[in-house]
């Protein structure tokens, strides 16, 4: 089995894995208002796990970003141009 095969189908189980499983934190806030499972998720699913995959991805991360452009950075002067 080649390396990069195994990689493909470590991440498709993985995929396959999170796909499954996705809703079972949901259980565990039955007694929280509907709006606190969201802020987690967002806080979470949408900030931290991404951060923290971008530090794991990109070698030098903060110094990638010191070394962009901050106008490049901007979503809104991005969607301006």
């Amino acid at each position: 089995m080649t390396q990069q095969l195994a990689i493909g189908l470590g991440l498709v189980l993985a995929a396959g894995f999170l796909q499954g499983s996705f809703m079972l934190p949901m259980t565990l806030t039955r007694r929280w208002q509907w709006e606190h499972g969201w802020a987690m998720f967002s806080l979470l699913g949408m900030l931290l796990f991404n951060v923290a995959l971008a530090a794991c991805a990109v070698p030098h991360l903060l110094s990638a970003y010191l070394a962009t452009p901050a106008v490049d950075l901007c979503v809104l002067e991005a969607v301006k141009k």
